[in-house]
């Protein structure tokens, strides 16, 4: 075993090519295509390669509304980590939620950031759009749809949430773009030098490929090489009585952010979620305002090359500080949004302003008068009819 002259001849995986790149003198001046046919390596087939292909980005800081009562905002930095899936979010540029971003333009750098956030985070914001649809008072939240052109920006004309809102908000909102290969801090981090590019963070994206280092979201379930590694919704709980309910962020040591959502006994304390799950042909277990995910939406992340054993009993789609333990998958990231047929909108209630609701509710719970109560009045029975048969009178009815 493991003996013997290696086999002559070219080996499958030479690195040569059979096309002239930069030999010549002029642009576009001798050009010649690569071979047609058969190719002469194997290595000309870049697919055998399986590199992925990467993208550096400035990961900026963002403000975003807080869970509880009030107007407040928080501060999010370390949105995404070395191996998590990154999503990009259609945010306005000039929307002050992307924190400095006046710095950016003015050092021609606004191609270069982009708002990238985790798992964690996207279900925090469907979880808050959810609650605070028809919430006009809640500017923060009202404001953060506008930014995002989510929804219409009055509330007058909003009808319910629905389950076609939160496909809508993972299809066109939230996509996931990458996976974060090496990140690095930018120089306002523990530093007393002058800051030149105020930025959180600095990460290379792996956009499409394979990928050895892939945080293992989907550890709740096991999954052998070959299965298909997806995304979808399901209508889950955004908040507890006992408060352990919790939306952790990220893990970054020096500011782990943390919200939790009020239990409100008034409220629907359930939400749409997108969470991790191995693709199946299998029907749910429970079908929520007929959404069904094989057929009306869901995520095709990657595909697994390697298999693993459940490690977990509950879903950490809301606590990014779970992934900090655990193993890492190797997989072919291709992130595709899978859709067989658009679910049908059941009719929708408009809701309207809040001084327009109060009036419209009077008249519709305006005390309506009783049925009465007194019977009506019998009238007497008419007295037979008598018609003469044969000289005698016969009454007939």
């Amino acid at each position: 075993m493991n003996q013997g002259p290696l086999p002559s001849g070219i080996l499958p995986a030479s690195f040569e090519i059979d096309a002239q790149i930069n030999y010549g003198s002029t642009l576009l001046g001798d050009v010649k295509p690569y071979a047609y046919g058969e190719p002469g390596h194997l290595a000309d087939q870049t697919a055998y390669y399986a590199i992925p292909h990467k993208i550096q980005k400035i990961i900026p800081e963002l403000r975003l509304p807080e869970a509880r009562d009030g107007e407040g905002t928080f501060l999010l930095s370390h949105a995404v980590d070395d191996g998590d899936v990154a999503f990009s979010l259609r945010l306005n540029r000039s929307a002050g939620t992307i924190d400095r971003m006046h710095a950016f333009e003015r050092m021609e750098l606004g191609r270069s950031v982009d708002p990238f956030v985790n798992l964690v985070t996207v279900n925090y914001l469907l979880a808050g759009i959810q609650r605070y649809w028809n919430q006009p008072e809640r500017v923060k939240w009202q404001q953060l749809m506008v930014d995002l052109d989510f929804g219409i920006p009055s509330t007058s004309a909003k009808v319910d949430f629905t389950v076609h809102d939160a496909i809508r908000f993972i299809g066109d909102v939230a996509r996931p773009f990458g996976v974060v290969h090496g990140v690095s801090g930018g120089q306002h981090e523990g530093s007393a030098s002058g800051v030149t590019y105020p930025v959180s963070c600095i990460a290379t994206l792996a956009v499409g490929g394979r990928i050895e280092n892939l945080v293992n979201m989907w550890r709740e379930t096991g999954f052998s090489a070959g299965d298909d590694l997806t995304l979808h919704l399901e209508y889950l709980p955004i908040a507890s009585k006992d408060g352990g309910l919790e939306y952790v962020f990220n893990h970054w040591k020096k500011g782990v952010i943390r919200q939790r959502f009020h239990w409100d006994e008034r409220d629907s304390n359930h939400a749409w979620q997108l969470v991790p799950a191995v693709h199946t042909l299998h029907p749910p277990a429970e079908i929520h305002e007929g959404y069904d995910h094989r057929e009306h939406g869901y995520w095709h992340v990657a595909r697994s090359q390697v298999m693993k054993l459940p490690e977990a009993r509950k879903r950490y789609h809301h606590d990014d500080s779970a992934f900090l333990r655990g193993s890492v998958i190797e997989a072919t990231f291709e992130p595709v949004f899978v859709r067989l047929s658009v679910l049908r909108a059941p009719p929708q209630r408009v809701w309207f302003a809040k001084q327009r609701c109060v009036e419209e509710c009077k008249k519709v719970a305006a005390p309506i008068d009783p049925p009465s109560l007194v019977a009506d009045p019998v009238l007497p029975a008419a007295p037979p009819k008598r018609r003469k048969v044969g000289g005698q009178a016969v009454a007939s009815i």
